[in-house]
């Protein structure tokens, strides 16, 4: 087998060996606030590998805690208690809408939050608030004109900053934007820019690639690599690059996954992200053709 696809069995197993982490109905004292986060990642990672045809039957028993952790939660009372967690609820719809289920509790919760304003004076970052228009569009709350979201990109400093003044976050925020600008794969985000940012952001995500690599910043690889294979730049020395950094930052001596289980130095909360991102890049890299 080869490296990528090693790497996604490996990755897979670690999640299905520590699925519990995600069960809502099953909250560990203390570490409840890590296990929502966890839950909503899980269903980004699903409702996105399900919209474009990737939905591996290592995944199915994820599927199904990630379900089953929806009535699990008073996500209703957050949202009131903070209106930035209208966009952990949003994720719960396109979850739900992903697996063809209604959500029209949830869609109602988060209409009456945009109806009242709530959504536009929440204070986030402005890839989090185009992360927020782009869910409510996705989700048939709210529609993002294309007007609209160039507005939202002007915002967005991380496209223009000088690299080297760019932090880890603003790696990070790249990365995220290019997922909204092409809804995870299946939109040419030619259609939402002009062909020249479109060029520059193509360069710019292959120099934050090598920088990511050469940090050692095992996370970042993995979503600059989906960026890049969403706006079709990844070229074959970086994906291998990207690969071996990955199999000896979560593999090697000291990884995240390395031991199989969490350690006092590696606690779960500090490896399921890792290992969720680099199932889904590996399972991209296939979908590609590109293992």
């Amino acid at each position: 087998m080869n490296e990528a696809g090693l790497l996604r069995d490996a990755c897979w197993q670690w999640l299905n060996a520590h699925k519990s982490f995600f069960d809502l109905t099953r909250v560990v004292p203390g570490q409840g606030s890590y296990q929502v986060k966890a839950c909503g990642e899980l269903m980004i990672i699903l409702a996105a590998s399900i919209n474009r045809g990737l939905e591996p039957s290592e995944a199915s028993s994820l599927r199904a805690i990630a379900h089953g952790s929806i009535g699990a939660y008073d996500w209703q009372a957050r949202v009131i208690q903070d209106v930035r967690f209208v966009t952990p609820m949003l994720v719960n719809i396109w979850f739900l809408q992903s697996i063809g289920e209604q959500a029209h509790n949830f869609i109602e919760i988060v209409s009456e939050q945009v109806a009242l304003g709530r959504t536009k004076s929440a204070n986030v970052a402005p890839h989090r608030r185009l992360e927020l228009r782009w869910l409510l569009a996705i989700c048939g709350i709210e529609p993002l004109t294309k007007d609209a979201f160039t507005s939202l990109l002007s915002a967005c400093y991380c496209l223009w900053m000088l690299p080297h003044e760019m932090t880890l976050q603003d790696w990070y925020a790249v990365a995220h934007i290019v997922f909204y600008l092409t809804d995870y794969g299946t939109v040419d985000a030619r259609t939402r820019i002009s062909v020249a940012q479109f060029a520059s952001l193509r360069e710019r995500l292959r120099l934050l690639m090598t920088m990511a690599i050469g940090a050692n910043e095992v996370d970042v690889i993995a979503e600059l690599l989906l960026s890049l294979l969403f706006v079709d730049a990844l070229d074959h020395r970086l994906q291998r690059t990207a690969l071996a950094s990955a199999d000896a930052l979560l593999f090697g001596k000291n990884g995240c996954l390395a031991s199989g289980r969490p350690t006092a130095q590696q606690p779960v909360e500090r490896c399921y992200h890792p290992a969720l991102l680099w199932a889904y890049a590996a399972e991209s890299l296939k979908h590609y053709g590109r293992e």
